[in-house]
């Protein structure tokens, strides 16, 4: 996922381009990890590391990020975090894989999320990164491109609907802000993309790793998806779900 973590000289502006004038140096190294860590949590979750937004832009001053510091041992304590249900699963599928007056941005985020785990790492990807004759995406920090079946072929509508813009910048999903440039998508603009389903985009992606990480090996998870090991173990649930137990 990467979320990035930066010190900066004075408050920046939420313009990535521009905030390079006040950036003293960056973090990337723990980016992933922390994504999951917050994905793992529930709305409730008391605490600054609670603010942190995957898909937005999230602004500290330095007395905050003393005190989210000293909650980092306490993170990993097993996941909190809100999942959809069957009906809303299906429900979704349906809204992005039939109907058409959904927006192919929304189709393809909510689509990659809910079937791949995938989340603020599909903004950054670009048009090579589709394998048209494969049918498989590159994703993020995933050892292989990802296969995508019918329904994730979604992403065909999004290069469709960039290429009616005519517009050079590389990635898959454009918007009016950035088709005169190159840059991706920006994260405030993902943290808004699939208002209109209902549910936010943690929650989607949540679903689909709290299914794999309990049915399947965490560790295979892991490799799967790129990410480190520990990350897939706070996704364990310490409960049933009543539709998964045999009938008495």
């Amino acid at each position: 996922m990467g979320i990035e973590i930066e010190l900066h000289a004075d408050r920046p502006v939420l313009d990535w381009d521009r905030s390079r004038g006040t950036l003293i140096r960056g973090s990337y190294e723990h980016g992933d990890k922390l994504a999951d860590v917050l994905l793992g949590m529930d709305e409730s979750h008391e605490g600054n590391v609670a603010r942190v937004d995957p898909y937005g832009d999230t602004l500290f001053n330095e007395q905050q990020a003393q005190a989210a510091l000293r909650e980092v041992p306490n993170l990993t304590n097993g996941f909190r975090g809100q999942t959809l249900a069957l009906d809303q699963q299906r429900e979704l599928f349906g809204r992005w894989t039939t109907d058409k007056r959904v927006h192919p941005r929304e189709a393809v985020m909510g689509m990659l999320a809910l079937l791949h785990g995938a989340s603020s790492q599909v903004r950054k990807r670009k048009i090579d990164d589709i394998d048209q004759q494969a049918h498989t995406l590159r994703l993020g920090k995933r050892p292989h491109p990802v296969p995508l079946d019918p329904a994730s072929w979604t992403v065909q509508r999004c290069v469709a609907h960039r290429e009616a813009w005519r517009t050079d910048n590389p990635h898959v999903m454009v918007t009016k802000g950035t088709k005169a440039g190159r840059s991706p998508a920006s994260t405030a603009y993902l943290s808004h993309v699939l208002d209109d389903c209902g549910f936010p985009p943690r929650m989607i992606r949540s679903t689909r790793l709290v299914d794999l990480v309990n049915t399947m090996d965490p560790k295979f998870v892991a490799a799967a998806f790129g990410m480190d090991p520990q990350a897939t173990l706070i996704h364990l649930a310490d409960h049933v779900h009543p539709g998964r137990l045999p009938d008495r």
